[in-house]
Formats: structure tokens, C-alpha cells, sequence
């Protein structure tokens, strides 16, 4: 009903190629690239979960509630849960 028929049985080409370069092929082949890097993507997660909950710019005094949810969610199986625990008991939650 939906799209041309000839659509049907198209491969989808889900390769791409990331800023730096890398290639990936897919969810897993993304999936790998940023395990890769995991220290440098939950440090990016944090910081822009952390702009959402505090409604705010962060500064430089926020940094340690970066820190602490990145190990976190390193303790806890890089659970987007565990992020959102550790910035939503951090002091700069409550004093928002």
C-alpha cells in the first residue's frame, strides 16, 4: 500500500563514515565505534543530560557531578538509569 512496489526487497545501506573518520557498518558496527570511545561518549552523555536537568549552561563547579555520574554509569553497566539517578541526586539538582 505504502511506497513503490520495487522498494519491497531494496537492501538499505546502512554503512556510514563518523567525523573522525571511522567507518562503521550498521547498529553493531556503531554500536563497536563507540565502545571504542566509550570514556569520551558517556562524558558527552553526561554533559548534555546534565544541561537538560539543571535547565542551565554548565560551568567548570559542575564538573564534578560529570564525573561522578560517568562513574556511575560505568558501575552500573553504562545504564542510562544510573546516569539519570546520579545528576538528579547531585547537589546541583537540588539547588537549581
Amino acid at each position: 500500500k505504502y511506497g513503490r512496489p520495487s522498494d519491497k526487497d531494496a537492501e538499505i545501506d546502512a554503512s556510514a563514515k563518523l567525523p573522525d573518520g571511522t567507518a562503521i557498518d550498521g547498529v553493531n558496527g556503531l554500536r563497536d565505534a563507540l565502545l571504542e570511545k566509550s570514556d569520551a561518549f558517556l562524558a558527552c552523555l553526561a554533559r548534555k543530560m546534565g544541561t537538560y536537568a539543571l535547565g542551565r549552561e554548565l560551568t567548570r563547579s559542575d564538573q564534578s557531578m560529570i564525573d561522578a555520574s560517568v562513574a556511575s554509569m560505568k558501575r552500573n553497566g553504562h545504564t542510562l538509569r544510573s546516569l539519570i539517578e546520579s545528576l538528579v541526586t547531585s547537589p546541583q539538582f537540588f539547588s537549581k
